[in-house]
């Protein structure tokens, strides 16, 4: 025979055998709980699925092995210079002007172009056949160690470079307005891609 229970015979013998103390709050908090578990469950699996994809301006690099990413080399691909620096493309004046840090400080100097800006971008090759183009922008009065990098990247454009820059060999030059070096880093790289392209 079926004997039928009211609300409140049910809940109070509910608290009594299952959760003394504790009602209804198990319940909710049981559904709770479910659902914190469901959700972490499918951002886990949603992180796992996106580690596993890669960026298409990667070259198309996975990462199957640990240091698959590692560059291995680098060949530089571009100087791009301000179109008012673009008589040091001739040999002859980069003879002159490029001899030394202070010399070149002089030529910005003369020409009221210290705060001048350049950029070089570089091809790194990754352990896993990968590859990403990386583009730095430097102000080379500021810093000798950025004129000697501007230095090795410009006469390893004219095909002269020194025995220790190999990887700078045959750098395209590029004369640009002065303009776009001066802009944020993502508007700049956009319109150096669509020159190159």
């Amino acid at each position: 025979m079926l004997q039928s229970y009211n609300a409140r015979e049910m809940e109070s013998w509910t608290r009594q055998t299952a959760f003394p103390g504790t009602g209804r709050i198990v319940l909710v908090q049981g559904a709770a709980t479910a659902l914190i578990v469901l959700l972490v469950t499918a951002m886990t699996w949603a992180a796992w699925l996106s580690a596993d994809s890669t960026r298409p301006d990667e070259g198309g690099a996975t990462y199957e092995y640990p240091g698959a990413g590692m560059i291995v080399r680098s060949e530089t691909l571009h100087l791009w210079l301000p179109d008012t620096l673009g008589e040091l493309a001739s040999p002859q004046v980069q003879r002159e002007v490029m001899r030394d840090f202070e010399g070149f400080r002089r030529f910005l100097e003369h020409r009221g172009q210290q705060r001048i800006r350049i950029a070089v971008t570089y091809r790194a090759y990754q352990v896993n056949g990968g590859w990403t183009d990386i583009t730095f922008v430097r102000r080379p009065y500021d810093e000798p160690s950025y004129f000697q990098e501007f230095s090795a990247v410009l006469a390893g454009a004219g095909g002269e470079p020194d025995h220790n820059a190999s990887d700078r060999r045959g750098a395209l030059v590029q004369l640009v307005p002065e303009e776009l070096l001066s802009r944020e880093p993502s508007a700049m790289g956009a319109e150096m891609r669509r020159i190159v392209d």
